[in-house]
């Protein structure tokens, strides 16, 4: 399990505590706890077409990736988390790649640290965040904010959740190349 899926069980086992203080929380635990299979899936469907977008431009193939990101933004919002299923599936992929160089480098290498300093530059403000945030955790794994834990209460219009994915996969991108860069 990685710091990523701890994170999410804990922001539903708060939000199931929450729920069950009321007087129909164990109803609303049990509802949760069934939607929570649906919107599993859609986050492991959003991160499949992500991927296979991401593999299209690798390729030279926008039309195709564009096709994935679109299928990819169309899945379900995840109201517990306040996110749809393609922003979340994008952040997972800009922390994995982030985390996962760190993980891989020798002590004091500091090449993926610069190659994620030199990304932060050619990224939107959202790929940003999340990759100052993948870095805060790399250094020193500290536990998110409860200002980082606030979730929109209603989902973004097709066209803002898509930029917001369309940037975070750009992201993406840039730091494999960034990091390629500096194992040359």
């Amino acid at each position: 399990m990685t710091w990523a899926d701890d994170d999410v069980t804990g922001v539903y086992t708060e939000a199931m505590a929450r729920l069950s203080d009321r007087g129909v929380g164990d109803l609303q635990v049990q509802s949760t706890m069934l939607r929570l299979s649906d919107v599993t899936a859609a986050a492991l469907g959003a991160r499949n077409l992500l991927t296979k977008a991401a593999k299209a431009l690798d390729e030279g193939d926008p039309e195709r990736a564009e096709r994935y990101l679109d299928r990819a933004i169309r899945l379900p919002f995840d109201e517990v988390r306040g996110l749809s299923s393609a922003q979340l599936a994008a952040r997972g992929m800009v922390d994995g790649v982030v985390t996962g160089a760190a993980r891989e480098a020798a002590p004091g290498d500091r090449r993926w640290r610069d190659a994620a300093e030199a990304a932060l530059a050619r990224c939107g403000a959202e790929a940003r965040a999340r990759i100052e945030r993948a870095v805060r955790i790399a250094t020193d794994n500290p536990l998110p904010s409860d200002a980082e834990r606030r979730r929109p209460a209603r989902p973004p219009d097709d066209d803002t959740a898509g930029q917001l994915v369309r940037e975070l996969l750009a992201a993406v991108a840039v730091l494999k190349e960034e990091l390629a860069a500096r194992d040359a």
